[in-house]
């Protein structure tokens, strides 16, 4: 089984995003799940805010290509 993690949060600042993010990928091990990626950002509260980082669609186009590599 494969998956990845995506957190995001309204507050551009902290490292809470790849805490929790850190903390979900030993979750899903414990579940047997590879975890195949991690998005952590922050920054991203309201609708269309993902749309204007470019880098981010990138980090979720290439997750998704991994995650439906089978």
């Amino acid at each position: 089984r494969r998956g990845g993690v995506i957190v995001v949060q309204a507050d551009p600042g902290g490292d809470t995003p790849k805490r929790v993010a850190s903390y979900l990928s030993q979750v899903l091990e414990e579940l047997n799940v590879e975890t195949m990626g991690t998005i952590a950002e922050g920054g991203i509260g309201d609708p269309g805010d993902a749309a204007g980082r470019p880098d981010l669609l990138e980090k979720a186009r290439e997750l998704g290509k991994k995650l439906a590599a089978g």
